[in-house]
């Protein structure tokens, strides 16, 4: 219930054409009796994290009181805070049958400290009224299998692990590189530090790196783009010749054992999507970056930057070359379908329709296609001493020498000519990717491993 109100997505249908959490998809961590005796509030929280959520943690002790449980129960109904609180009591306590069980809050009446409970066993119990302080004296109830008191947790949807600061220190190097490398019309432009404008990171990427659960379900999307980026990364560590048409040569190259193993893989979520589109912003197009400061900002600047490049030049005349039922699945239920998050909240309410652009599917195919090859964090994964070889240039130069496709990549990225606040936002794509896959790229569950 709270992986489906936080609109997590699974990574695959449970009864096509359902896109949705169903229990018969909850296998990582679970016991063995999981079905026959339940499980302990310990386990819950392990569930939880496996799948991808933040978890608050309260166990009913001397520390914690019903007054601090009062707070927490109106804020998290209040409409305000984004998560969901989930009690573990005893049915017993509150004169019903049965033992330990777990249920969604879904409102409080603060004049007659009355907590509404979901119960998920709905064979047994409709959703209910129960007493504030009869909830509390069920949760101090002692569980059996472990001895301790029962509790409540505090689920939320897990952020990216990048912080503000990290970003905004990361962009503002940039502009000293800005100031340097280009002319003077762009000298004292400033780059927005709050993030993405064009991108989001998608569930199935954060579930890819942040749920042990994908570890083990072959058939999720997060293992599929896993899988994939492992793929990517060794095809790159290996030799490639070079020819004298590098450029076209090689990425022509790139794009097919990308889109090959794709195509044997299909996974049906990228690892961002795209924001919505809009025409109209706040005050004549222009936003307050962090430094109180306006710039002059579009979206749509950036897609026809990225789009036009020589880059995306190069990806859509591999696109036309396609074959073309590959392509069409690929944009319509596949890899690259149209799927569009809800707006930041800088973003003004608008009538505008975020479809006009997006719905076509080439432009959307080269977008996060160009996007993917052009953000993707290769230092992460070859070390730097390969990535940042001085005599890199050198052997380039060379028509017949055989060097790393990594360095290969990085050459042809680098002499891709973009705006500077296309370079901002690809930026802020990597670092967010980067530090996705590496806070956690050893990430596992030991129960589910073990077994």
């Amino acid at each position: 219930m709270v992986l489906n109100a936080l609109g997590i997505d699974p990574g695959r249908v449970w009864k096509s054409p359902w896109r949705w959490y169903h229990e018969s998809m909850l296998t990582c961590c679970l016991p063995q009796d999981v079905l026959t005796k339940g499980i302990t509030l310990d386990d819950f929280v392990r569930i939880a994290r496996c799948y991808g959520l933040d978890v608050d943690l309260h166990r009913i002790s001397s520390d914690t009181s019903l007054s601090h449980f009062r707070d927490i129960v109106m804020k998290m109904t209040s409409g305000s805070s984004k998560g969901y609180l989930v009690v573990c009591y005893s049915r017993s306590a509150l004169g019903q049958t049965g033992t330990g069980h777990f249920a969604p809050v879904g409102g409080y009446h603060p004049e007659r400290e009355l907590v509404f409970l979901f119960d998920t066993a709905r064979f047994k119990y409709p959703p209910h009224w129960v007493s504030l302080t009869k909830l509390w004296i069920s949760m101090n109830q002692v569980d059996s299998d472990t001895q301790l008191p029962r509790g409540f947790v505090v689920l939320r949807k897990a952020a990216v692990p990048i912080s503000t600061e990290q970003l905004v220190k990361a962009q503002k190097e940039l502009r000293l590189s800005f100031s340097r490398e280009t002319d003077n019309d762009y000298q004292d432009q400033s780059l927005s530090g709050s993030g993405l404008r064009l991108f989001s990171i998608s569930d199935c990427a954060y579930q890819a790196y942040s749920s042990p659960s994908a570890l083990l379900d072959p058939h999720s999307t997060g293992y599929k783009l896993k899988s994939l980026v492992n793929l990517w990364v060794s095809w790159l560590k290996c030799d490639s010749e070079i020819f004298a048409d590098l450029p076209a040569h090689f990425l022509y190259e790139a794009l097919t054992f990308l889109f090959d193993e794709i195509d044997r893989l299909k996974p049906t979520s990228f690892f961002f999507v795209i924001h919505p589109l809009t025409s109209s912003l706040p005050d004549g197009n222009e936003l307050n970056n962090i430094d109180g400061e306006l710039v002059n900002f579009s979206t749509h600047d950036i897609l026809r930057d990225i789009v036009g490049s020589s880059l995306g030049r190069i990806v859509t005349d591999f696109m036309l070359k396609m074959n073309q039922e590959y392509f069409a699945w690929l944009t319509t239920d596949g890899t690259f379908r149209l799927t569009i998050p809800t707006p930041d909240s800088w973003t003004k309410r608008t009538d505008d329709c975020p479809f006009t652009v997006l719905s076509d599917p080439g432009l959307r195919f080269c977008l996060l296609t160009t996007s993917f090859l052009l953000a993707f964090p290769y230092d992460l994964f070859i070390s730097n001493s390969l990535l940042f070889n001085n005599s890199v240039s050198s052997h380039l130069s060379s028509p017949t020498s055989s060097k790393s496709r990594l360095q290969i990549m990085k050459k042809s990225i680098d002499d891709v000519k973009l705006l500077p606040a296309t370079y901002a936002e690809l930026h802020s794509l990597r670092n967010l990717l980067k530090s996705l896959m590496n806070v956690n790229d050893n990430l596992s569950c030991t129960r589910c491993i073990n077994h």
